[in-house]
């Protein structure tokens, strides 16, 4: 596993909550955001917003995520393990 932010980590485990796996992610004039439906990063701007965008981009790279359209991501089979390991921690560590 690379070594992974803590935005790229959080992106991982919220989708894995959803049923499909999704990731929702848009741009107003307000800001960039990143969500789940039940979960969002909040409108982010600048620094904020690159930081997530880069979480993102490294997810793809390394096959964690596809663009299902510019607007929609979701796990791989890949991401969805990953997504269970970072769960299993979680609930071994209580962080």
């Amino acid at each position: 596993m690379v070594n992974l932010s803590e935005e790229a980590k959080t992106l991982v485990k919220k989708a894995s909550k959803t049923e499909h796996g999704v990731i929702m992610v848009g741009e107003t004039f307000g800001g960039w955001d990143a969500g789940t439906g039940e979960w969002s990063t909040g409108q982010l701007k600048g620094r904020a917003a690159a930081l997530w965008k880069d979480s993102i981009n490294m997810l793809i790279e390394e096959g964690y995520l596809r663009e299902v359209s510019s607007e929609m991501l979701e796990l791989t089979t890949k991401g969805w393990k990953l997504a269970d390991r970072l769960n299993e921690e979680e609930n071994e560590t209580g962080v």
